[in-house]
């Protein structure tokens, strides 16, 4: 259980981190002055979103054990304050991946909450990989005028796409009351879109 205190502890501190970055950048850069700047904004606001909404949970699941049934069969044991605050010493985030369903809401409004706005994390990295290679290879600069066209395109764009996401997850999660096999679909889905980012 040490080392389940130790990850809450350093994923809260990585949290802070990524929050206050995010702060720094809003405070200090005028964002829409370049779309690489705003990308990178948003890039941390979600992944401060993400990260914060899995502290909360692992906080939630901590100290109000919630009814859960995981798809793990090695696991012999049903007590449901170690079910998921144990499994995350030994298998950190990914213990939501062996999560099957989870009929409290609180928690779910969590997993559905911080899936979209990773999904939305997945789907910066697709832009914010053009622009960056665009300014490698050309030193591109369109212009005032041009960035903020381009600013709207990935706003509506990718705002868009995550509203979507949630849309569905949350769909899933009130028509099956609660975190099941469906809405972590979704979250395979992310992972997928993360893999195909990471490829480009």
């Amino acid at each position: 259980m040490i080392w389940t205190a130790l990850a809450v502890a350093s994923m809260a501190l990585s949290s802070l981190s990524t929050g206050m970055t995010m702060m720094s950048m809003r405070r200090s850069w005028d964002l829409q002055v370049s779309s690489v700047r705003w990308l990178f904004f948003y890039f941390f606001l979600y992944l401060w979103i993400w990260s914060s909404t899995r502290v909360l949970y692992l906080l939630w699941v901590s100290f109000y054990p919630i009814e859960t049934s995981l798809s793990d069969s090695s696991s012999s044991s049903s007590n449901e304050g170690e079910v998921v605050y144990g499994r995350y010493s030994s298998m950190g985030i990914y213990t939501i991946l062996q999560l099957e369903e989870t009929h409290d809401a609180f928690a779910t409004a969590l997993l559905c909450f911080g899936d979209a706005a990773l999904f939305a994390v997945a789907l910066w990295m697709f832009p914010l990989t053009f622009e960056l290679s665009n300014i490698a290879a050309k030193s591109m600069d369109r212009g005032a005028e041009k960035e903020k066209k381009q600013i709207r395109f990935y706003a509506w764009t990718g705002h868009g796409l995550m509203l979507i996401f949630a849309a569905v997850e949350t769909t899933l999660a009130i028509s099956y009351k609660g975190y099941t096999q469906y809405t972590q679909r979704c979250l395979l889905g992310v992972y997928f879109v993360q893999f195909l980012a990471s490829c480009t």
